[in-house]
């Protein structure tokens, strides 16, 4: 690291720190910020860097202004310590441990290659984690959220024809190997799955604007033909969970899904042809070669790892690589899996603090879907938690899933504080009305 950047370092600190205090007041602010980094970066697939000594993205610095701000509200005793918010920061020193081994060890430049995925993930969940989550908060943040997958899903129709005329510029996004129709990465197919079942939630709810309610009747089909198979098992899960309660209203919503997608993949036949979709569907729904090299690759970094016990329980530093043989072949890129990556970046305290976060998050859900009051809302999150837990298993959350996280460790305080206050009121006043039979999520 060179004298210039040494000097830097402390005065870019001091600077996100005062302009950090622009998102202090409210998680709106941050989380349009976000979302709008996150759709300009769909549409330019990556962002150009910034030389500052060390190459920088401006991801790094909204995250930076988000990390101060968080960190500020939590100094400023805004946020309660409850026990998620103490997970999560718990895991954010974790993570800035082995970033300054790593930075020790391999210089920031190698070090900050590996750390930025995770810097986001949790710096995002730490600020957004920081705030009370009540009924109208939480209504313009999923409100923010349709506009964005709207967006994305305009992106994604743009690719589409894109690639089915032919036309240069789709050599931009196109992957050799991968179908045609996967013209989104993973996160972003996430992303719009997120929007799906947001708007399925207001549909059931009958809350939100009339849009939001009816936007998942493109967003399911778009769902299938981004072709990403870890988001198809996310979004059976979470049809699955709300088959059990709301299965009347759910069988409308699959006859419509059902019609809206044989009239998508119709006209898709007949703009493009049918190898154009069926070939991409084939390919995606049967081909089990990726899946296997990443097992492979998942066991050689796991059985052939060499460590000492401070490896072992707080993980390798950032900056040390995955290398592996897969076969004959020397592979250096991600494990591609959240639960790998933790143990060998935070080791096996990170691991634990990682299932400690969401399964205190998903007991409480559970406790919470008890009470008449808070069941709809509690549901909710406890789909989403499952959704990280599944989509762990192939890939790392893109950072604009820390908006769901923090929404989710903020708000159930705020479902337990009602719940508390449902249970001492008289039993004729316990009787819910129509608004409390299906709040929006983070109701309080």
């Amino acid at each position: 690291m060179s004298i210039a950047t040494v000097f830097a370092l402390p005065v870019a600190c001091t600077a996100l720190s005062v302009a950090g205090a622009f998102f202090l007041e409210s998680p709106l602010r941050g989380a349009g910020l976000m979302l709008a980094t996150y759709v300009v970066e769909t549409v330019a697939i990556e962002f150009p860097r910034i030389p500052m000594g060390i190459t920088v993205f401006p991801q790094d610095i909204v995250f930076g202004l988000l990390l101060a701000a968080g960190i500020w509200r939590y100094l400023l005793r805004r946020a309660p310590l409850d026990r998620s918010r103490v997970l999560i920061l718990g895991l954010m020193l974790l993570l800035l441990l082995s970033l300054a081994r790593g930075i020790s060890m391999y210089g920031a430049k190698t070090a900050g290659v590996e750390v930025r995925g995770f810097f986001w993930f949790f710096s995002g969940s730490l600020y957004f984690s920081s705030f009370p989550y009540g009924r109208r908060t939480t209504a313009r943040l999923i409100r923010q959220w349709h506009l964005a997958a709207c967006a994305l899903l305009a992106i994604a129709v743009f690719r589409w024809i894109a690639t089915g005329v032919h036309l240069p510029i789709a050599q931009s996004w196109a992957d050799p190997g991968q179908p045609a129709m996967r013209v989104l990465n993973s996160n972003g197919a996430l992303f719009l799955c997120v929007a799906f079942f947001f708007s399925i939630f207001l549909h059931l709810s009958r809350t939100g604007a009339g849009w939001q309610r009816k936007l998942y009747l493109v967003l399911g089909p778009s769902i299938l033909l981004l072709q990403h198979r870890t988001v198809w098992i996310v979004a059976l899960a979470g049809l699955a969970i709300l088959f059990r309660e709301h299965a009347r209203s759910l069988r409308k919503v699959a006859v419509t899904l059902a019609a809206m997608l044989a009239f998508g993949i119709v006209l898709l036949f007949a703009t493009f042809g049918a190898d154009f979709v069926l070939a991409s569907l084939l390919e995606s729904a049967t081909s089990s070669d990726t899946l296997l090299w990443r097992v492979a690759g998942w066991w050689e970094l796991l059985a052939n790892r060499n460590t000492g016990f401070t490896g072992f329980l707080i993980g390798d530093p950032f900056g040390a690589g995955f290398a592996r043989m897969i076969g004959h072949t020397r592979v250096e890129v991600s494990p591609h899996n959240f639960y790998v990556q933790t143990f060998l970046r935070l080791g096996i305290l990170g691991l634990v603090l990682v299932v400690w976060l969401y399964g205190s998050q998903l007991r409480a859900c559970r406790t919470l879907a008890a009470q008449p009051s808070t069941r709809f809302s509690a549901r909710v999150w406890q789909v989403f938690l499952l959704f990280h837990l599944i989509y762990f298993m192939t890939y790392n959350l893109g950072y604009e899933q820390s908006l769901v996280l923090g929404m989710i460790a903020g708000g159930i305080p705020s479902l337990e504080a009602l719940a508390r206050a449902r249970k001492t009121l008289p039993v004729r006043s316990r009787l819910p009305d129509r608004s409390q039979l299906h709040p929006l999520p983070g109701n309080a």
